[in-house]
């Protein structure tokens, strides 16, 4: 874990295979100070945005189901319907990473990023209710949002003993039965048709014979949060932050986190979404994993000692993707994890995390909820 990595250059126009990821295992300096939690006047989106007459304003004080689907898509937060001291300090968070008018009001713009006003004109979606035996592209869903599943659409024992131990987790009978309410904790939101039904409905051409309206929770909010990418349980500590001084610091890596772990420790997906790329990169990273999701970034997993998945599979938030290592340019046994552009592998954006928010200090150690 002693000794530093090794910093390198990156050639111009280099594609995925030379993506960079140079990374101390262990760095005991101070990261750099991060950006500013006020951002510079030309890089804010002005709060003045002309806004349709029908978009509802949340600030401090805020209650009822608006607040209750502000605090969903932003993350982090209970679900209470209550715009308290928490949820201000959240929705300035998320102002500040992503450039908008830092001032703790859900107006236009905050609505816009947080994927647009609710709509008050679509017709209310009535909910599949899945159960043991369930079958299709909804089954394929749950299994998404529940995590730590394999994606197969067949609601069996696996998939029962998920839903029962989520459901206790956020304070719902342990029915095993994802009904309504459950759908809702898992952060869904009727889109589409597919799958066939707990009731025992199937579903042709669009028209539903028999059991409940199969409709589609939402495949992948592209504001929630990420979750730590090694199982639930495990504590690591970080060995270098974002903006760390050693080499977090380029156009590639500055928004990086490197936890420090044992060579073979499970790597788990920090949330759902389709694997891109897997592979060996002669630019500093080693072995990686790059996994798109819902958000349009790409996360990627550097310094593996292997990998279980391949390029175009799904993965479930918390499914196990590869085994950490020491591989490329590392000083010692880490991951390096981050949220990359998808073509350029510039780095992105700090991962908005249920364990940590936005913060990554050199030196914390951080238990994962992860699965």
């Amino acid at each position: 874990m002693a000794g530093m990595g090794v910093a390198v250059s990156v050639p111009a126009g280099a594609s995925t295979a030379l993506a960079p990821s140079a990374d101390a295992a262990t760095v005991t300096a101070a990261p750099a100070a991060a950006p500013s939690a006020a951002p510079t006047t030309t890089a804010v989106r002005a709060a003045t945005t002309t806004a349709p007459a029908d978009v509802v304003w949340l600030t401090y004080g805020s209650t009822g189901d608006l607040v209750k689907t502000m605090q969903t898509r932003i993350g982090g937060l209970a679900v209470d319907g209550h715009f308290g001291p928490a949820t201000l300090a959240r929705v300035k968070a998320f102002q500040t990473s992503h450039r908008l008018y830092v001032d703790g009001k859900v107006g236009p713009a905050t609505w816009q990023a947080l994927g647009g006003f609710p709509s008050t004109n679509t017709q209310p979606c009535q909910v599949t209710t899945l159960r043991y035996g369930s079958s299709g592209s909804l089954v394929r869903t749950a299994q998404q949002q529940l995590g730590g599943l394999a994606v197969d659409g067949h609601f069996g024992p696996a998939t029962l003993a998920r839903v029962k131990t989520v459901q206790a987790g956020k304070g719902l009978p342990a029915t095993g039965v994802i009904d309504s309410a459950t759908w809702r904790a898992l952060g869904g939101a009727c889109v589409g048709v597919g799958g066939t039904g707990g009731t025992g409905g199937t579903t042709t051409g669009g028209t539903t014979t028999g059991g409940t309206t199969p409709t589609q929770p939402a495949v992948g909010d592209p504001n929630a949060p990420y979750r730590m990418p090694f199982a639930k349980g495990s504590t690591y500590r970080i060995t270098q932050g974002p903006n760390g001084v050693y080499s977090h610091h380029t156009a590639y890596n500055r928004y990086g986190i490197d936890f420090g772990m044992p060579i073979g420790t499970s790597v788990v997906a920090s949330r759902s979404g389709t694997v891109v790329d897997t592979g060996w990169t002669n630019a500093g990273g080693g072995n990686y994993v790059l996994i798109k999701d819902a958000s349009g970034l790409c996360q990627v997993y550097f310094h593996l000692s292997g990998y279980q998945v391949a390029a175009g599979q799904p993965v479930a938030q918390g499914q196990r993707i590869a085994t950490s290592g020491n591989t490329g340019n590392s000083s010692g046994p880490h991951l390096h994890f981050g949220l990359l552009n998808c073509n350029t592998w510039l780095s992105a954006a700090l991962p908005n995390s249920v364990e940590r928010g936005t913060s990554y200090v050199s030196g914390v150690s951080v238990t994962s909820t992860n699965g």
